[in-house]
């Protein structure tokens, strides 16, 4: 790209957020990763690219004042960068307050935020309410769904919306050695193994998964990489290489949200060959399409579909799903859809 494309990011390593950001990095030449840290209590090394802090105290969280005040807080940042006018500004999330609307587009990856009954974070609803007046008017709007992309035309925002799937997380992938690899970690060889792959908020329905355990009976066994759960063997704050392994050991992914902007277990999981047992919501079979087996969100809903797995049919249905969500396809669109706002 012959201009200098910011990347305007606010969220730590390893999430779908500040994935995709890297994504967009590792993708286009010419881009700068700025991170606006507004949660005084974290690193900047927990965050990618250069790191700005807003208002600092020792005693107390200035989250929300950073969070609503940031264009006076960050101003200096804005300063640099309208100094050049060869720039493109991608902001990443919607709680980033657009500052520069010219030349900018922004990426919408859910609007949970907006829906006042799911929210408790009444504060955190307010500015991204406020800052998406902003996003509405923008000419170019990238989504990570059509999902999403259709929340978006129903809350009214007039520019283009364009939907772009971000890639497989890069280091996840198929291996043949599962055997060796349950040995590796202490995991039985004589039953089927369920991965859950997610934190623990409400929607995520981790709850579930004790229960859902319990019916399966003794011939099944859970990993769960995340937060602590109360059931299952909990793998935290592992790398990519160990996440990989804990996928290609196992037998089937689990992912009962009742929610979801995008989703990127439903893609790692497919890329590693493995059939996934989703919650029957709209982006569970838009991303998983034949590679999905979806059920209602209950106990026995869920068991009935993993035990009624017809396992001879996986991992080349997962597998050949998850080619569209390859970083060829990503880079290419991810070009296309800068080269368009230039020609606006």
């Amino acid at each position: 790209m012959d201009k200098h494309i910011f990347l305007l990011n606010d969220q730590t390593k390893y999430t779908g957020i500040s994935n995709v950001t890297m994504d967009i990095h590792s993708s286009v030449d010419n881009t700068t990763i700025i991170s606006l840290i507004m949660n005084s209590k974290k690193s900047k090394k927990d965050f990618y690219g250069e790191g700005y802090y807003g208002l600092k105290a020792s005693n107390i969280q200035l989250w929300p004042i950073n969070a609503y005040f940031q264009k006076y807080i960050y101003k200096n940042i804005y300063n640099e960068i309208s100094l050049n006018n060869n720039y493109i500004i991608h902001y990443l999330n919607m709680s980033i307050y657009p500052v520069i609307n010219v030349n900018s587009i922004i990426t919408i990856h859910d609007l949970f935020a907006v829906n006042k009954k799911s929210n408790k974070n009444k504060i955190y609803s307010s500015i991204i309410q406020r800052n998406l007046k902003k996003y509405k008017k923008f000419n170019f709007v990238h989504t990570v769904s059509n999902t999403v992309k259709k929340c978006c035309e129903t809350y009214g925002f007039d520019g283009k919306i364009v939907t772009i799937y971000p890639p497989v997380t890069k280091g996840i992938y198929k291996m043949n050695n599962k055997n060796e690899l349950r040995k590796k970690y202490n995991i039985p060889i004589d039953k089927k193994v369920i991965i859950n792959v997610s934190n623990n908020f409400e929607y995520k329905n981790t709850n579930m998964l004790k229960p859902i355990m319990e019916k399966l009976g003794n011939d099944y066994y859970l990993i769960h990489v995340g937060s602590d759960i109360n059931t299952g063997r909990v793998f935290k704050n592992i790398d990519v290489i160990i996440l990989n392994e804990l996928y290609n050991l196992s037998d089937i992914a689990l992912l009962p949200s009742s929610r979801e902007g995008f989703g990127i277990p439903y893609v790692e999981a497919m890329a590693t060959g493995l059939p996934v047992v989703a919650s029957d919501i709209d982006i569970a079979r838009e991303i998983c399409g034949g590679a999905g087996i979806f059920s209602e969100i209950n106990v026995n809903s869920f068991v009935n579909s993993i035990r009624n797995i017809e396992h001879d049919k996986y991992p080349k249905k997962s597998l050949e799903r998850c080619r569209i969500f390859n970083h060829n396809e990503f880079k290419s669109n991810i070009i296309k859809l800068y080269s368009t706002l230039l020609l606006k």
